[in-house]
């Protein structure tokens, strides 16, 4: 799995240890929101919006879905989510799939998730601020109010 990353060199670098784990591919492409914008073009270019779920360890794509002109990608998810067997594995994905749904369907299925979370749920942004408490390199990278 390549990974499109976006945000300051600094950040990028600070979670490098994590990202490691996760894809042996990765490439910074920008500042904050410049991974986004490299997916919708990919997405544009394709002429085809897909969702797919990529294992690292198997080194492929192991469900797919195509995305109707008129649904979402949380929509897609959920219902990828329920077909994959989860036990023991760790889902990823980008701030929109930061969803109590999705979470509680990755749990349910046995399995856990690390998603990104922005300022536009500043409640659970503050939750991790404090439940990591400068014990994590990620901490510096959460805004608190």
């Amino acid at each position: 799995m390549l990974m499109v990353l976006g945000g300051t060199p600094e950040d990028v670098e600070a979670v490098e240890p994590v990202l490691a784990k996760i894809s042996a591919k990765r490439v910074h492409v920008g500042p904050v929101g410049a991974g986004h914008v490299t997916k919708l073009l990919n997405n544009l270019l394709t002429g085809v919006h897909l969702l797919a779920a990529f294992s690292q360890s198997l080194g492929g794509v192991i469900g797919q879905l195509q995305l109707a002109p008129d649904s979402n990608e949380i929509t897609a998810a959920l219902t990828l989510l329920k077909t994959l067997p989860l036990t023991g594995c760790i889902v990823t994905g980008d701030a929109m799939f930061t969803q109590k749904e999705i979470c509680r369907v990755i749990k349910d299925g046995g399995g856990d998730y690390f998603f990104t979370v922005k300022a536009n749920q500043p409640a659970l942004q503050s939750d991790i601020a404090v439940a990591f408490a400068g014990a994590s390199p990620l901490c510096h990278m959460v805004a608190t109010a």
